[in-house]
Parts: structure tokens; C-alpha cells; sequence
């Protein structure tokens, strides 16, 4: 089989909820609003594979974020979620009730659209709940990765600019994260290192202003939902294991290079979800010692920390805005020339 979807952690063999990528949730909605119409050779073989992991069992399918994309971007007006409740309930809808009809698809039958509630979708009223990923986890997720790419297109000492990007990882309270992983690639990356986190953020070049922070802020989406698939489980309440599902390739390296390890908890008693990396060939040999250690000493910070949820909850909030200001101009001036 050519084209499959990667399945984050990797070592997963079944799937109790499944947290579906954008790519994924726009594929379903499309088998459901087109039946047989669609057809697209990856996405038959992508979901033959997910059916087969699937096997007969109930699945809870999580499109939330892949579903609400189009209502997270950087700056948007757009209020109505009429798209974001379709694909939530198409997902859900081919992989549990109508999964006899994914499967006819997949076969090649002759299948037609799915018919949904749309309303009832609507009265779930889960968009409020955006505004805490928002807060929580996308601001500081955009200001560090906004930081590390800054420091790539402006520091020439790569120790000494992983050093600043650790500092405001220690002020917006994000020490040990996804951003962390990402910035080692870029700033202390051999060429496949930094190639692999230029692929990610699609920065292969410099863009204009927009681009570039909107290249910024989709590869903050990306970070922040396979960080939920792992942070989920903390918290209870949803069925393990919690599988994150993509067809990005480029982000289905960098996730291989990741391995959970479980929870931890902090002193002031926040759980955390706990990761090893694997940056065997994509970190230079000369920095490779010192950026374990920054790593380490990054982690005992974190587990040091005695603070409340509450109050890391503001912090993280007020400083990645302070720092967000900062970098967008710091890029705007970049781009103006000056």
C-alpha cells in the first residue's frame, strides 16, 4: 500500500479516540457529501489502512480542531461554523454508525451521500471551547515558534539563540514542548534537521509578511493538536488510547522523532504529558551535548515549578501576547526593510 495515514504515538496498535488532522476530516466530509462521486486513489488506500486498524470496534472520533481549521486561523472574521459542525458530523458519522458505507466506498460500490442533522450538530455549542486552545495552547505555541524562526533568519550562534528561545519558552510557561524540538532542528539542526523543520512550517523560502506568520501560526495548529493527543488522556474521560491521525508527511517525521513516556506532575501539581526524542542524524554532532543539556536543565525546570494552574494559565496568556507583539513587528520591520 502506497499512501496510509500516520498514527501518533506510533507504537499504538489500536485506536479508542481517534483526533483527525484537517487533511483527514476534508477527506471524510467529502466521502460523505459525495458518495461514489468522490474518488481519489491516496485517500481509498489511506482509509482501507484506517479501516483495518479500526476492525469492528466503536471508536470516539475527535475532529474538533481538524474540523474547526478554517475557524483558527491567525486573523479571521469568520464566525459561522456551519463547516466545522458538517465535518465534525461526518467523521463521526463514517467512522462509527456508517462505517459499513466507508467501507463500500472504499470497495469502489456504488455509495451515495450522507445525510446528516446538521442542527443537532450546532446544539453542542462546543465553539466556545476554541477560545481556551486559543489561550492555552495556540498563542504560546505561535510566539515560540515565532521566536525560533526569528533567531534562524537572525542569529548565527546557534547555542546562544536556543538559549533565547528557552527564555521566553520559560516565560510563557511552554519549557520541554513540541516548539522546543522544532527550534533545535532549526537553529542547531544538521541540513536534514533544518530541512525537516523548514518542510513543517512550509518555509522553505522567506514569504511576505502574511505568509510567513500564517506559516508560523498553521505550524502552531499542527504542534498544538498532536500535543492534545497525548494530553488528553491525562485528564480522563475519553477512551484510550488517543491516537492523533495525519496525512502530512513532513509532520509525521518530526512526530517519529517523539516517543511518550507517560505523565509526570509538576510541584504545584499540573500533570504533564512526558516525551523522549529521537534526534539521532538531525542535530549537529558539535552542539549535540550541549543541547541535551539545555534540554534537561529545561525539564527539571518544569518540574520544579510550584505554580498554581491558575496563575500558569495567565501568565502563559499575557506573556505570549507581549511576545507575539514583539515579534510581529520585529518580522513587519523585517519585511518594510528596516
Amino acid at each position: 500500500m502506497t499512501h496510509q495515514y500516520t498514527y501518533f504515538p506510533r507504537a499504538t496498535a489500536s485506536i479508542g479516540s481517534a483526533m483527525l488532522d484537517a487533511n483527514v476530516t476534508a477527506s471524510l466530509d467529502s466521502i460523505a457529501r459525495r458518495g461514489s462521486d468522490f474518488r481519489d486513489e491516496a485517500t481509498r488506500e489511506r482509509m482501507s489502512d484506517l479501516l483495518d486498524r479500526l476492525g469492528e470496534s466503536e471508536v470516539l472520533a475527535m475532529a474538533g480542531l481538524g474540523a474547526a481549521e478554517g475557524n483558527l486561523r491567525r486573523v479571521t472574521t469568520e464566525t459561522d461554523y456551519s463547516t466545522f459542525h458538517r465535518r465534525s458530523a461526518h467523521a463521526l458519522s463514517l467512522l462509527n454508525e456508517n462505517r459499513d458505507l466507508l467501507r463500500r466506498w472504499v470497495a469502489g460500490e456504488d455509495v451515495r451521500p450522507v445525510v446528516i442533522d446538521i442542527e443537532r450538530e450546532r446544539d453542542k455549542r462546543v465553539e466556545g471551547l476554541f477560545h481556551v486552545v486559543v489561550d492555552n495552547y495556540l498563542l504560546p505555541s505561535y510566539a515560540l515558534v515565532a521566536q525560533a524562526y526569528w533567531l534562524y533568519l537572525s542569529d548565527p550562534i546557534p547555542m546562544r539563540a536556543l538559549r533565547r528561545v528557552e527564555r521566553v519558552a520559560g516565560e510563557i510557561r511552554c519549557r520541554g514542548s513540541r516548539e522546543m524540538m522544532l527550534a533545535i532542528l532549526l537553529l542547531a539542526g544538521t541540513r536534514n534537521g533544518q530541512d525537516l523543520a523548514l518542510n513543517i512550517m512550509k518555509l522553505r523560502a522567506e514569504s511576505g509578511l502574511r505568509k510567513t506568520l500564517d506559516a508560523i501560526w498553521n505550524t502552531s495548529f499542527d504542534l498544538t493538536y498532536t500535543r492534545l493527543a497525548v494530553s488528553f488522556p491525562l485528564y480522563g474521560g475519553v477512551p484510550e488510547p488517543v491516537v492523533f491521525i495525519t496525512a502530512d508527511k513532513h509532520l509525521s517525521t518530526f512526530m517519529n522523532t517523539i516517543e511518550p513516556l507517560g505523565a509526570g506532575m509538576t510541584r504545584g501539581g499540573t500533570a504533564l504529558p512526558l516525551d523522549s526524542s529521537n534526534f539521532e542524524g538531525l542535530v549537529r554532532d558539535d552542539l549535540y551535548e550541549n543541547v541535551q543539556a539545555l534540554m534537561l536543565a529545561s525539564a527539571q525546570a518544569v518540574a520544579a515549578n510550584s505554580e498554581r494552574d491558575e496563575r500558569v494559565t495567565r501568565i502563559r496568556r499575557n506573556n505570549s501576547i507581549r511576545h507575539i507583539a514583539r515579534l510581529e513587528a520585529l518580522f513587519a520591520d523585517r519585511a518594510d526593510g528596516t
